[in-house]
């Protein structure tokens, strides 16, 4: 059963993404459903950082379907984009390691990728053109930890967001 929950919440984040790039408001209602789904098989897993991102995710739909009425692709300036990029992401993994040291390193990388998915999300529902940056990202440690914890397909679909997300960037920079 899980299996099949799994496969429908890639296929779904699969449609999202595809609707996404092409600037497609629809696409928040299979990105939303593609979470729903992965919020519940996240947490029957014990993958709390990635359940609660993928909560997060089909919540933020909501107010991302709002937004996407007015269409208008803005961009973030290069230092503020680095500060994030650069000193940020380091500056958290160092903080939840200090925070929580009896956590495993996969779980530190969860808590990275929550707060890098956070930032990712806000980007997106805003239309900021460097969503697709952090997505890369995001989903390059989601691909290791949903491995870690045996969501193959989640894994699979991280791989899948991963290289969307350079069509997606591409396709918004045009």
């Amino acid at each position: 059963m899980a299996f099949f929950a799994e496969l429908a919440a890639f296929l779904l984040g699969v449609i999202y993404l595809l609707l996404i790039s092409k600037k497609k408001k629809e696409g928040w209602y299979y990105g939303m459903a593609s979470c729903a789904i992965l919020t519940v098989l996240c947490f029957s897993k014990g993958h709390l950082a990635q359940g609660t991102i993928q909560g997060m995710n089909a919540i933020m739909g909501i107010y991302g379907l709002r937004l996407w009425e007015r269409k208008e692709l803005t961009s973030i300036s290069k230092p503020a984009y680095l500060v994030v990029i650069v000193a940020v992401a380091p500056a958290i993994f160092l903080l939840s390691s200090w925070l929580f040291p009896e956590r495993s390193w996969i779980d530190q990388l969860d808590n990275l990728t929550l707060v890098l998915s956070i930032v990712a999300t806000l980007f997106t529902v805003f239309l900021i053109l460097e969503n697709w940056h952090l997505w890369a990202i995001v989903n390059a440690l989601t691909v290791l930890t949903a491995s870690w914890h045996q969501l193959y397909l989640l894994s699979a679909l991280s791989m899948a967001y991963l290289l969307l997300s350079c069509y997606g960037f591409y396709q918004w920079k045009r």
